[in-house]
């Protein structure tokens, strides 16, 4: 159950960014490693699980612990086939960046009209 303030699930959000010949996902994973993710990529989707568990110095023990643990899975569908040979994932700073380029015949392409 949710306390006041807070939201019932509290596994990460996502933002999801078509940028013409990329897909761009970003997450916040503070106290998230890459240890703890796993992505796995098909020609039209995306899934990244992963965990936060609590981390407390070696010797220390938490008094309170305002940091939610969690586990998470989210799947994400595109419009347009990914290349998965030119998927790449970063995780810095607690920022998880995914970015998965577009199939070339998959791209909008524009055709310019010449007169005759």
């Amino acid at each position: 159950a949710a306390t006041r303030g807070q939201r019932a699930n509290e596994g990460p959000t996502f933002t999801a960014t078509d940028l013409g010949e990329t897909y761009l996902l970003e997450a916040a994973l503070p106290g998230v490693s890459e240890d703890d993710l796993s992505i796995e990529a098909k020609a039209d989707s995306l899934t990244i699980t992963g965990k936060r568990g609590a981390q407390d110095p070696e010797g220390y023990t938490a008094l309170r612990r305002e940091r939610p643990v969690f586990e998470f899975s989210r799947s994400f569908t595109f419009r347009s086939k990914v290349n998965l040979e030119r998927v790449t994932a970063r995780l810095e700073q607690g920022i998880l960046r995914v970015e998965l380029a577009k199939v070339a015949a998959e791209q909008p392409r524009s055709i310019p009209v010449k007169a005759a």
